[in-house]
């Protein structure tokens, strides 16, 4: 026998179970897919950005979405030139720190991913919104399209950009 209050309430529960499920909380840990983004992004960054300083700088420092990168990340960057370094330890004004050592002078650059997103339908296209800071020096934010091809990252397109 059809019982449409049944049907109905079935069917709405069963809404509400995929639709909940859709929300855009992500994992604690992000993929290994997007931590090669990441990884590219930032290397893209130490070599395109308008600081005074570029390469010159003591060491760079890193922030992804306001946290700092794990320390299995910012192995990643191990020997690199100059020095990697999470982006707690970045002090405004162009001290750095180094080694959990008090803040001493010196020139250092922070690169931030503040927001990054997956687009399109085939989980090869990510937006990153990002930039740098120099300490009070300069500044800079866009937004930065990247398509994965052949297994590898390529900067598509940069979109909305700010320069201080």
């Amino acid at each position: 026998m059809y019982k449409p209050k049944m049907c109905v309430l079935v069917v709405s529960c069963l809404a509400i179970t995929i639709l909940s499920s859709c929300g855009d909380l992500q994992d604690e840990t992000p993929d290994p897919e997007i931590l090669d983004l990441f990884e590219t992004f930032f290397r893209y960054k130490f070599e395109n950005n308008a600081s005074a300083q570029k390469q010159d700088a003591e060491a760079y420092f890193l922030e992804i979405e306001g946290e700092d990168p794990s320390p299995e990340f910012l192995a990643r960057f191990k020997g690199h030139s100059p020095p990697v370094k999470k982006g707690s330890e970045f002090v405004m004004g162009g001290s750095i720190v180094i080694d959990g050592e008090a803040p001493t002078e010196g020139n250092g650059l922070l690169f931030r991913i503040d927001s990054y997103k997956w687009i399109g339908l085939f989980k090869n296209c990510v937006k990153i919104s990002g930039g740098y800071s120099e300490g009070n020096l300069s500044a800079s934010w866009a937004s930065y399209i990247w398509i994965r091809r052949k297994g590898k990252w390529e900067l598509e397109f940069i979109g909305d950009r700010a320069i201080a």
